[in-house]
């Protein structure tokens, strides 16, 4: 109940209602779960080459699949703009700006933490992780994703959309919608890389440390810039 219970329920009415908006940023959440599955079928496989690939470090490179999938659920990225003509009325209600920013933000992560704690779970058993790659594998994942709800949304503040004949221009072919999943992934690529090159030198948890550090700093800057800026970010667009 309250303010906040409301809006959450409007962005859960708004995401479940509108097809588009669902099909192209929830592929990534059953890919979560899908790639967790089908690395439990396959555990005694995958025993196999760890075997052979002794010393090779793969918790890293989990994290990285992980945020690939975390990386296509930009559902911030289209929030503001779905708004479209209806935006005023947010922009009128007794409500901090603050508010309507961060339950948006929190949509997603409601979203986005139940198939990503399955996931990692089926992942971390299926690949024999040690006990403290699951604690930094997890913590990783949880950041990326705390990186990526702010982001989408301050880079829809940025590139709205609000004139669309439809949803589905807004969510296929805005601006926002196309940068807040492909920047996401040039980070994801930026890992994979780190992962190709350094492993041998910082290790399994060396890497998922540098990941934590990296995109812990990289959420509080999105989420600072959304305190600061949001409120006058989000007024201006009806100018």
């Amino acid at each position: 109940s309250g303010q906040r219970g409301a809006l959450l329920r409007k962005e859960a009415r708004r995401w479940f209602g509108t097809p588009s908006y669902v099909f192209n940023t929830g592929i990534g959440l059953l890919m979560l779960p899908g790639a967790g599955i089908a690395a439990l079928i396959y555990r005694e496989s995958i025993a196999q080459f760890l075997t052979m690939a002794h010393g090779l470090s793969l918790a890293p490179l989990l994290m990285v699949g992980i945020g690939f999938c975390l990386s296509t659920v930009a559902i911030t990225g289209s929030s503001i703009s779905l708004e479209g003509k209806q935006l005023w009325l947010l922009q009128c209600a007794p409500v901090p700006v603050t508010t309507i920013l961060g339950m948006k933000v929190a949509f997603q992560l409601l979203v986005v933490l139940p198939f990503l704690v399955v996931s990692w779970v089926m992942l971390s058993l299926a690949f024999a992780l040690s006990p403290v790659e699951w604690v930094l594998l997890l913590a990783d994942s949880l950041l990326f994703a705390l990186l990526c709800a702010p982001f989408g949304l301050w880079i829809n503040l940025h590139f709205p959309k609000l004139d669309a004949v439809n949803d589905v221009i807004v969510v296929k072919q805005s601006a926002s919608a196309m940068l807040s999943t492909f920047l996401p992934m040039v980070l994801v690529l930026a890992f994979f890389l780190l992962w190709v090159f350094a492993q041998n030198l910082l290790g399994s948890l060396g890497m998922l440390l540098l990941y934590g550090v990296v995109l812990a700093a990289a959420a509080l800057v999105f989420l600072l810039l959304l305190i600061r800026q949001g409120e006058r970010l989000f007024h201006q667009l009806s100018d």
